[in-house]
């Protein structure tokens, strides 16, 4: 798919059989509509009536991700899904947990130490032992996501690179801003 959408990624995104075209205005919109569409005539690819759901939409789901203007955060039905987790009671739920939650991890501040109780837990031939350290990191991980957290899509305009370190991770924050009630880019935290 992207071969045949190649040149059209300035509003046009693709992830299998999921195409979602974007931009700021209606008739700009419907102009990147018809260029995806002669794409796919050109390529006899046939778009199925029912995948046309969102023509001209502020707001949309789209891969697990409600995206509106210029912002995106986890689609309601994930933070519901995410709300609805009991606390784990073996460490497949433990996996279970944090593959949904790794996930959305660029939306979490510090995603990786916070999660590092729960990881530990995984290892190999690591008896399940749940305490405190890892009822906190569930907890703190389970809030963060519920939050409905956000983030913004960068612009074409500077960026600013907010990073620290320690002696067991090195974390950054991507924003095109200084104040902080605006969401940021992303965040990112390696351990």
């Amino acid at each position: 798919m992207s071969r045949i959408l190649s040149g059209l990624d300035n509003n046009c995104l693709a992830y299998l059989d999921d195409i979602i075209v974007f931009d700021s205005d209606f008739e700009t919109h419907i102009q990147s509509l018809r260029k995806v569409l002669e794409r796919f005539r050109i390529f006899n690819i046939k778009v199925s009536g029912k995948k046309l759901t969102h023509i001209a939409q502020s707001k949309i789901t789209f891969l697990g991700h409600e995206i509106s203007g210029s912002t995106y955060s986890p689609a309601e039905r994930n933070i519901k899904a995410i709300r609805d987790i009991q606390i784990p009671t073996s460490v497949k739920a433990v996996k279970g947990f944090l593959g949904m939650a790794n996930f959305f991890r660029k939306f979490i501040k510090d995603f990786a130490s916070i999660a590092a109780p729960l990881y530990a837990l995984c290892k190999d031939k690591t008896p399940f032992q749940w305490g405190d350290a890892q009822a906190t990191a569930f907890a703190r991980l389970k809030d963060a996501l519920i939050s409905k957290p956000c983030l913004a899509f960068p612009q074409d305009k500077e960026f600013i690179l907010h990073t620290d370190g320690s002696k067991s991770a090195v974390g950054a924050a991507l924003l095109q801003h200084q104040d902080p009630a605006l969401p940021p880019c992303r965040y990112r935290l390696l351990q």
